[in-house]
């Protein structure tokens, strides 16, 4: 009869795959507006595919890669941008933007399935949270969602014990841009035969640079990444950027250089071991999201290269935990979580309105808002697991 169903459409299976062609469908409707808005649009020297392009083509020609000052990630970015360089302008920008946006949702759905249940029924809600807030990464070409997909695919698989796959993953993650590293070192200090093959996937990398190309040439731009990253680390305190410090700033209230790096080296301490608990501790939950989310605000909250649009990064763990709140009931939790969203979509309108107030720092106050949420939630958790349930009698339990 027509209105018959097959029976591998009402199974689970059947279920969870046409909730993950849904949530494809948000990205793709998704893309085709990026791609709709920026296509066609002309070369800038400041735009982020244009930084990339140029510096592939200087590592393609031996040209100095750091040239210009613009280009400040790891030579291996501008290596695997390299067939792009081949393609017309507007079409590399389009294929760029579309390849950022298919690895961060790939990312998405992954640190999703990682939940209990597979996480299918929240794939929509959080495809769409993250599609909202990554607005502005997507539209600029920000390697950031790339990246972005990369770490999530990286934490699932270490939750599934394919510790070779993280590193793989983690690996492509840290080649195209440094902020990666963060959510690496925190998997890698956690077990040994991780940090085996993360130094094997990162030599892989590195190694890659040398083929086809004069071995000197490789070795004076790597020679050269100290005095970059040195760069990058004083450009990113010394222009307003949306993390802690910054957010003091606006409040105030300056913290030296020597002051925010003791800080960043505590707080990565604290955050190593937090991870390092989590991972002997794993509840029925899991470890891709608390590795993924903690990573995630010490990169957004305590970073030196720190953008409104890196708070991309943020987006899938709000939409997860507004899911979570609205499904068991805590309203509060609810609003908290929609007050989040709604301050970090309206940032930037105010930040343009209000320059040099604390309104431009709404996304550090709304990360850390989250980061106070979920910890609300998890020491709920732990508490509910230390209540003993009494034992009846006439019980089996003993």
């Amino acid at each position: 009869m027509a209105n018959e169903t097959r029976p591998e459409e009402a199974s689970p299976v059947g279920e969870a795959r046409r909730e993950a062609w849904r949530a494809w469908g948000v990205w793709a409707l998704f893309l085709a507006v990026v791609l709709a808005v920026k296509w066609g649009e002309a070369p800038r020297p400041e735009a982020v595919f244009s930084i990339y392009r140029n510096a592939a083509l200087r590592f393609g020609a031996g040209e100095p890669l750091y040239a210009g000052g613009r280009f400040l990630y790891f030579p291996t970015a501008a290596a695997l941008f390299a067939p792009l360089t081949e393609l017309p302008y507007a079409l590399g920008a389009g294929l760029w933007r579309s390849l950022n946006l298919v690895v961060f949702a790939a990312g998405v759905q992954a640190l999703c399935r990682s939940l209990p249940g597979g996480g299918q029924k929240m794939l929509v809600p959080v495809s769409l949270v993250s599609a909202a807030l990554a607005w502005s990464a997507a539209r600029h070409g920000q390697m950031t969602l790339c990246m972005g997909g990369c770490m999530m695919l990286g934490a699932a698989a270490v939750q599934r014990a394919g510790e070779q796959r993280a590193a793989l993953w983690l690996a492509l993650g840290v080649a195209l841009k440094p902020h990666a590293l963060a959510l690496q070192l925190v998997v890698a200090a956690g077990s040994r035969p991780a940090f085996a093959y993360f130094g094997l996937a990162s030599l892989g990398a590195v190694l890659l640079l040398f083929v086809g190309r004069d071995g000197g040439y490789v070795l004076a731009q790597l020679a050269t990444l100290p005095q970059i990253f040195e760069l990058r680390m004083d450009w990113g305190d010394q222009r307003p950027s949306p993390h802690v410090f910054g957010l003091l700033a606006t409040l105030g209230i300056v913290v030296s250089t020597f002051t925010r790096n003791v800080l960043r080296v505590a707080c990565a301490l604290a955050v190593l071991e937090a991870c390092r608990r989590l991972r002997r501790g794993a509840g029925p939950e899991g470890v891709a999201l608390p590795l993924y989310a903690l990573s995630t605000f010490a990169i957004l909250l305590l970073g030196h290269g720190t953008e409104r649009s890196t708070y991309a990064l943020m987006a899938p763990v709000l939409g997860i935990a507004l899911f979570r709140a609205r499904h068991e009931g805590r309203r509060a939790a609810t609003l908290a979580c929609a007050g989040v969203l709604v301050a970090c979509l309206v940032s930037h309108p105010l930040a343009r309105l209000f320059p040099g107030t604390p309104l431009t720092m709404l996304k550090p106050l709304a990360c850390c808002a989250l980061l106070w949420i979920l910890a609300q939630r998890r020491a709920a958790r732990v508490a509910s697991s230390w209540i003993v349930r009494p034992v009846l009698p006439g019980s089996n339990d003993t």
